[in-house]
């Protein structure tokens, strides 16, 4: 179902108006609407557009919406400036974005993602090692719960 409208002919109103429709209290398919309407709709800064709300998009969401970012040459580049800055993180970036992004584009693009993705090759067991010593550490449940409340609990 296309959303209903005055027909999105001002992009620079329009696009504002959808973003926002990416954020809460929007339900997910109303959500999922509006990304697919800024995909199809391609509005000139539209990945700035989301960008500047990453903080407050639904973490669910986010690993469609980069998939969306990365889906043109454009939007990939202001999706790995904000890795970059760390507005978005890197572990945000799915591992198969990460891998299509490798291998596909132009060669500057592809520079870049291997700078910010490295590939892993460590192998599980020595990744597992480097870990062992934090199994004797004591926890603090104060701090956990404070942390769990500030990062994990909307």
């Amino acid at each position: 179902m296309p959303l209903l409208g005055r027909g999105f002919n001002r992009p620079e109103a329009d696009a504002p108006l959808v973003v926002r429709l990416l954020l809460p209290p929007a339900s997910v398919a109303l959500q999922q609407l509006a990304l697919d309407t800024l995909r199809a709709r391609r509005w000139p800064q539209t990945d700035e557009l989301i960008l500047a709300q990453w903080p407050l998009l639904p973490v669910a969401q986010r690993p469609v919406i980069v998939e969306t970012l990365a889906s043109q040459a454009v939007w990939t580049q202001s999706l790995l400036n904000a890795v970059e800055r760390g507005v978005v993180g890197v572990a945000e970036i799915p591992p198969a974005t990460r891998s299509r992004l490798r291998f596909h584009g132009s060669d500057a693009t592809k520079a870049r993602v291997a700078k910010l993705f490295p590939e892993q090759t460590a192998s599980r067991a020595a990744v597992l090692a480097s870990y062992a010593a934090t199994a004797s550490l004591k926890g603090d449940a104060a701090k956990g719960a404070a942390l769990f409340t500030t990062s994990c609990a909307s």
